[in-house]
This record gives C-alpha cells, structure tokens and sequence, in this order.
C-alpha cells in the first residue's frame, strides 16, 4: 500500500492471484488443498478468489481489495485530482463519471460477495 502510494499514479488496479497450471505456485496450492473448486471469476468477468489459505478466507481477500482501493482513491490528495480534472475538462468529466459508476457498482459487488461469504 505504502510504495503503491508513493507511486501515485493515477489508476491502480489490485489483482487476486491466480495461479498457471503447471507452476510452482499451483503445484503448492494443489499440495495444500488450497484450492476451493470455484470459479476465477463472477459472470461479468471480474475476479474472485478461487483458494483460501489457512486463516485467511475467500471473503477476506476480497475485503483485503476492497480496502486497498479505498485507502488508495479515497485519500483527500487523489479525491482533489479527479475532481479538479473534471471541473475544468467536459471531456474529462464525462469519462471520469463513467469509470466512477463502473468503480462503485464493482465495489457494490465485492461487498455483496463478501457479506454472502459471511453467511455461507
């Protein structure tokens, strides 16, 4: 989180990881029985973990995102960028609308997902 704000770009993305058959990594997660049967990704095409680790559930990665983008786009210095940037730029604010409502229904998801992993 430290270094990603540091950078300071202007779009990060955090990805659940996901292994490659035939790799060291999926050969651990194979040996460990770390692996939950499900799908990699919901129907939309957006990801979802398929393994848990021993303390550290499906529901809790997903939480662990979800956090990352928060602490990340919700910092008062990137909330002033984006709204400068729209301000002043028509273009720039129909985009900046558009990937927000794409932002926040995606974060809606993973919440829903979370609070469902919650009560199975």
């Amino acid at each position: 989180m430290r270094f990603a704000q540091e950078l300071d770009c202007e779009t990060i993305q955090v990805s659940i990881a996901h292994s490659y058959p035939g790799t060291e990594f999926d050969e651990y997660l194979r040996k460990n029985n770390y692996y939950t049967g499900d799908a990699m990704t919901d129907e939309l095409g957006h990801q979802l973990p398929n393994l848990e680790y021993p303390g550290l559930t499906r529901q809790e990665i997903v939480e662990a995102v979800e956090h990352f983008y928060d602490r990340y786009y919700f910092r008062p210095r990137i909330v002033f960028r984006i709204v400068r940037r729209g301000l002043f730029n028509h273009t720039e604010r129909k985009r900046l609308y558009k990937e927000a409502k794409e932002f926040l229904r995606l974060r809606a998801r993973r919440k829903q997902f979370a609070k469902a992993q919650a009560k199975a």
